[in-house]
């Protein structure tokens, strides 16, 4: 499909679909479609990669999962997407907290600006760090036998007091009142 590019003309920048990105400046801006094609077209150069990480987001939507992995020794994260057809061929108890490693090839969406990375195959290494620290909190709270039944109070059945706790002005607020 060939789209009418007019003649430039003298004095004047010309359009900005047909000046590259990298040529741009203030008199000649690029369009915001042509840097999106740009940038898409570069990470489309990438191969896919392995990764280790951590499962701290995991968001299951028409039967796609939309989340994020964490790096095991940083803060650094990336957005991963499962389609559902991927997803038939993982583990199905896969979830946040979970160390996995995983085979993801970076995307970028040229419509809404987003960059995540599409997961082919997924598997289980052990837990993160986060499940495991909670994990080893747990052993050492059933040690001291703070789980046991004989702890456990019976509930009020009309509770005079309820307390919530929750950001200022959330919707879990709203929901209460």
């Amino acid at each position: 499909m060939t789209t009418f590019q007019p003649e430039p003309v003298p004095g004047q920048a010309p359009p900005p679909d047909s000046v590259h990105p990298r040529d741009s400046n203030a008199h000649s801006p690029t369009s915001v479609a042509r840097l999106g094609d740009t940038i898409r077209g570069f990470v489309e150069t990438w191969g896919s990669v392995w990764v280790e990480g951590e499962i701290t987001s995991w968001n299951l939507r028409g039967g796609n999962v939309f989340g994020r992995m964490k790096d095991l020794t940083t803060d650094a994260t990336i957005s991963i997407r499962i389609w559902s057809s991927t997803r038939q061929r993982l583990p199905a108890d896969l979830a946040v907290g979970d160390r996995v490693v995983a085979c993801v090839k970076a995307d970028y969406f040229t419509r809404t600006g987003d960059f995540s990375f599409a997961v082919s195959a997924m598997r289980h290494v052990g837990l993160g760090d986060q499940l495991e620290r909670l994990e080893r909190l747990r052993v050492q709270l059933r040690g001291e036998g703070l789980f046991d039944p004989s702890r456990k109070k019976p509930l009020p059945f009309l509770p005079h007091l309820i307390g919530l706790i929750t950001g200022e002005n959330s919707d879990a607020e709203k929901d209460v009142h």
